[in-house]
């Protein structure tokens, strides 16, 4: 399969997180997969508090990614 880059800011990638974490099992293994990715990634950059107020944090428009 081939790979094509696409670039999200830390706004959309949040966004797309809490969009497809809360379809968690309507996922399909192509979304799962982005879905992993994604979480990998917040998990590396965020503390625990900000993972368990992503939501709050995101609908106010805090830039937790900075």
């Amino acid at each position: 399969m081939s790979k094509i880059s696409l670039e999200l800011n830390s706004r959309e990638i949040v966004g797309l997180y809490l969009f497809l974490n809360e379809r968690g099992m309507e996922l399909d293994s192509s979304m799962e997969n982005i879905l992993k990715r994604i979480s990998e990634l917040l998990y590396d950059n965020l503390s625990i508090d900000e993972l368990e107020k992503l939501s709050e944090l995101y609908s106010q428009n805090i830039d937790v990614l900075k």
